[in-house]
Order: structure tokens, then C-alpha cells, then sequence
């Protein structure tokens, strides 16, 4: 996924014509996906009207192509912190269509483990699941429960994505177990 960088004309507002060649530029390039906005803090210089403006261009000339995204934000909590606020607001993102995005062994572990709140999420909200991991040729590992690495300047970093699945129906225990088994792979 890439930001793409806004042009902004003489009058301050987007340059639709340099905006639709850099949306073909990057797709022609390979990437899989375009972040919108997200780069030189031009999300606070534009007017909301302007922002929807952008991201409407952005969507047209993608054309489905490849998907873009508009926004990251995030939803804080944890099995021993804030753990019902983050589900119902997860419940509100997913309702919404947002696409949310968790770390299943939370902010304390154990390693690769699942916690039951992935889990809950996806099934209460009849979401489907999918798998995100990269890995970089080279990194620093820290010395963490979670073993984080970070790449290295100059490093390829190589991102999969698994295919979408369901754990809806399942027992808590094997649907946490199906998610393991897809990280692994």
C-alpha cells in the first residue's frame, strides 16, 4: 500500500489531472492498494468538502482496481483495559463498513497467541477474517515478549495477505485455533 501525495494548484485545491496520473502511476506500478491522504499533512490543510472531493477522484480513477483506503485510526484496549469500549466501538467501525484491524495477542501476549476478543469481534459482527503479516530481509529484532522487528533501511519487506474466512458458528477454543493455524501458514 502507498500514500499518495496530494497536488494542490495555484489556488489551493487538488489538481484532479496530476491526481488521476499519480492514482494510474503507482497502480501501473504494482501496488496493491492506495493510502489516501496520507502523507504530507495535507489532511489538515483541506476543507472537508475538498477532502471529498479528493477521495472521489482517488475512488474514480482506481476504479476498483485496487482498494483505497481513507483514514487509520485507532481503537484502544485490551482484554484487562478498556476491553468493552473497544468492542462496541469495533462493533460501530464494522457496522459502518471500516475495516478494523487487531493484533490478536494484544499488548502482553503470550506470542502469536489469540486473545478471545478477535475472536468475539468477528463472530458477534459475522465478519470475515483475514491474515496480514510481512517480513523484511533485513531487521533488528527486539528483545520484547513480542519479539518486534524493525525494519532495516534498504531492506525488501514482503507483505501477505491470507484469503477472507469465517470463524462464525465456531467454539470459542477452535475458532481461536483456526486463526493460529492461518497465521502459521
Amino acid at each position: 500500500m502507498v500514500p499518495i501525495i496530494t497536488p494542490i494548484d495555484e489556488n489551493e485545491l487538488i489538481d484532479e489531472a496530476k491526481m488521476r496520473d499519480q492514482v494510474d502511476y503507482v497502480i501501473d506500478g504494482g501496488v496493491l492498494g492506495i493510502l489516501a491522504f496520507g502523507s504530507n499533512g495535507e489532511f489538515y490543510m483541506l476543507e472537508e468538502d475538498e477532502m471529498e472531493r479528493g477521495l472521489n477522484i482517488m475512488l474514480d480513477q482506481a476504479k476498483g482496481r485496487v482498494p483505497v483506503y481513507f483514514g487509520i485510526g485507532a481503537i484502544r484496549g485490551s482484554s484487562s483495559k478498556g476491553a468493552v469500549k473497544a468492542l462496541a466501538q469495533s462493533f460501530r467501525e464494522l457496522k459502518s463498513g471500516v475495516d478494523v484491524i487487531i493484533t490478536p495477542d494484544g499488548p502482553r501476549g503470550p506470542y502469536h497467541s489469540v486473545a478471545d476478543g478477535a475472536v468475539v469481534i468477528a463472530q458477534k459482527q459475522n465478519a470475515q477474517i483475514q491474515i496480514l503479516n510481512y517480513e523484511a530481509s533485513k531487521f533488528w529484532q527486539l528483545k520484547s515478549w513480542d519479539k518486534m522487528i524493525i525494519p532495516k533501511p534498504f531492506s525488501e519487506i514482503s507483505y501477505t495477505l491470507s484469503p477472507p474466512f469465517s470463524v462464525t458458528g465456531m467454539e470459542l477454543e477452535a475458532a481461536r485455533e483456526q486463526i493460529k493455524k492461518e497465521m502459521e501458514k
